[in-house]
C-alpha cells in the first residue's frame, strides 16, 4: 500500500519545501496534500516523486511480505520426474 507519510519524512529529513516538490511535479498544493494523505496517487505522480527524491518507487510502499516463504497452494509429494 502507498505510504504518503514517507514523503513527509523525506521532506523533513532533507529540508525540502513542499512547494519545491509540488512545483517539480506540476501539481497544486492541494494535489500534493491529497497524495500525502494516501489518496491513491497515479503511477505517474509516484514516479515523479521517486525521481525528485532519487529513490526507487518501491520505497513509497509498505509491503507485508514475510520473507522467503513460498506457497503454491498445496503440498508436493512423490518422486518428481524419476523414470522407473
Amino acid at each position: 500500500m502507498f505510504n504518503g507519510q514517507k514523503i513527509n519524512k523525506l521532506i523533513e529529513e532533507r529540508h525540502i519545501t513542499k512547494k519545491s516538490l509540488f512545483e517539480y511535479m506540476g501539481t497544486s498544493a492541494s494535489g500534493l496534500d491529497s497524495i500525502l494523505k494516501n489518496c491513491n496517487p497515479t503511477a505517474e505522480k509516484i514516479e515523479q516523486i521517486a525521481d525528485f527524491f532519487q529513490l526507487p518507487i518501491d520505497y513509497f510502499f509498505d509491503r507485508n511480505n514475510p520473507g522467503n516463504i513460498t506457497s503454491i497452494g498445496h503440498q508436493i509429494t512423490g518422486d518428481g520426474n524419476r523414470v522407473t
